[in-house]
């Protein structure tokens, strides 16, 4: 259970690195945020961050959610809805899943995962949610120097 742990906050911390390196805001600042949603956040965010000079003049929010991540390690297809669920609530406009494949699963398991979160993705229709696997975030972590 350790080791999931271990894996899962890596990427998180490898998204969110790479998001900086983008110029994206990748946290948010908000205890009253984070207590609201602490059932459903997803992994990480990649925000805009708008210019004061329109957020004091105008209704937008400072911050506008443009990719939020969810990792799936070892979750099952009950928690692969709930990460969906989770994306909803921060109003994303991308939700990225990615799908990693622990060491003691089988080629045949993780590919069962993959096809259920690609069936569920598809009959939901939406062309906002994404699949992405580990080497996925590994190559774009080894393109601005991220270990």
């Amino acid at each position: 259970m350790e080791k999931d742990k271990t894996i899962h906050s890596w990427y998180c911390e490898k998204l969110r690195e790479i998001g900086e390196r983008l110029r994206f805001k990748t946290s948010w600042d908000s205890l009253e945020e984070k207590e609201l949603y602490h059932l459903a956040n997803p992994d990480c965010i990649w925000y805009l961050e708008l210019p004061a000079e329109l957020t004091t003049i105008s209704d937008l929010p400072e911050k506008i959610p443009l990719i939020a991540f969810e990792l799936l390690y070892s979750e099952k297809e009950k928690n692969m809805r709930g990460s969906f669920g989770s994306f909803l609530l921060r109003g994303a406009y991308y939700g990225v899943f990615v799908l990693l494949k622990p060491e003691d699963q089988s080629q045949e398991e993780f590919l069962k995962r993959d096809k259920y979160l690609r069936k569920m993705i598809n009959n939901l229709g939406s062309k906002h949610l994404k699949v992405w696997y580990a080497e996925t975030a590994d190559s774009l972590a080894n393109k601005f120097g991220i270990n």
